[in-house]
């Protein structure tokens, strides 16, 4: 359960991962599985390099980045080719991993710890994408640029002191 609850606890973690299902309903069919499992990736490798205690500087600065530059991509609706956009997303998806597992309990079995965090981060993504499928069968995909626009302003208050 604490696996599971770590990514709501951040509204960081919250921000980068639906935005990176409103991107990917944003990019089209295909994307929709590739950046969330991307991401996934990405979260398994930062969790790896966490526990084998190899230093990853910038953990908490990788975060807000994300949560910034996704909220650019979806304001821009910029237009990557799949793996471009898949590699960007594991690459920022490592800091989060990293911070999820830097956070485990003494006690907790890291497999069920990872698990648990892996489906919270997919319903995350999951949500961000039907909010997006669903304002584009509106006929309201410019809902999503107004989604990243506020990712934006969220990442830059979280960096405030």
């Amino acid at each position: 359960m604490s696996g599971w609850l770590h990514p709501f606890y951040g509204m960081d973690h919250i921000m980068a991962m639906m935005a990176v299902g409103l991107w990917a309903s944003q990019l089209g069919r295909r994307a929709l599985m590739v950046l969330p499992a991307a991401f996934c990736v990405g979260m398994l490798g930062g969790g790896w390099l966490s526990l084998n205690l190899v230093p990853l500087p910038g953990v908490e600065a990788g975060i807000l980045a994300s949560v910034l530059v996704f909220g650019v991509l979806l304001a821009i609706a910029a237009r990557f080719q799949l793996v471009v956009a898949a590699v960007l997303v594991a690459g920022f998806a490592v800091f989060h991993g990293y911070a999820h597992l830097a956070e485990i309990t003494n006690g907790v079995s890291v497999g069920i710890y990872a698990t648990g965090f892996l489906l919270a981060s997919c319903f995350l993504m999951a949500m961000g994408a039907i909010i997006g499928v669903s304002c584009k069968a509106a006929g309201l995909p410019q809902m999503l640029r107004v989604a990243g626009a506020a990712a934006c302003v969220v990442a830059v208050v979280l960096a405030l002191p």
